[in-house]
């Protein structure tokens, strides 16, 4: 089990705090499903400043099912919200509904996407389906994680 490795631990125990982050050691931002975007990186500025730096540093985001919840707060140099010129999926309502969530959540991501970004896309509930505009990525749940690694792996190869 994963709570019993050592360096595992070690690894959680000694996190480095983002303040100490260089974005420059840095070529892309993956942000996982989970609920917990939703209630924490969805309005985490200080993440959301990052993850900007990175992105205007020629790097790439990425996001997969309630990952695209961090772009939301997501503010470039110039002052355009990040999603102003992008297409993006993300986890639906239809989805939360047949998960059983639809109840317990913040808010609806599909909802919020919807309103902040330039385009919000998706296929029928639980297919695989990933968007690639520029250096954002997103997949709208976790069947299209394959599909965002593999979109990333191009991104990081060109």
């Amino acid at each position: 089990m994963v709570l019993n490795d050592s360096d595992f631990q070690n690894r959680i125990n000694n996190t480095i705090p983002m303040s100490q982050l260089n974005t420059a050691d840095y070529d892309a931002v993956f942000y996982p499903g989970g609920f917990g975007l939703l209630s924490d990186l969805a309005t985490n500025e200080d993440f959301a400043k990052l993850s900007a730096e990175i992105y205007e540093e020629g790097g790439t985001l990425a996001a997969v099912c309630h990952g695209p919840a961090g772009f939301l707060p997501i503010t470039l140099s110039n002052g355009e919200k990040l999603l102003d010129s992008k297409s993006v999926t993300g986890f639906t309502r239809e989805e939360e509904i047949d998960f059983g969530t639809i109840n317990d959540i913040p808010f609806l991501l599909e909802e919020s996407l919807a309103r902040g970004a330039a385009r919000y896309n998706k296929v029928q509930p639980w297919q695989e389906f990933v968007i690639e505009d520029g250096r954002v990525i997103s997949g709208q749940n976790p069947a299209s994680a394959h599909g965002v690694g593999v979109a990333i792996a191009k991104q990081l190869a060109s």
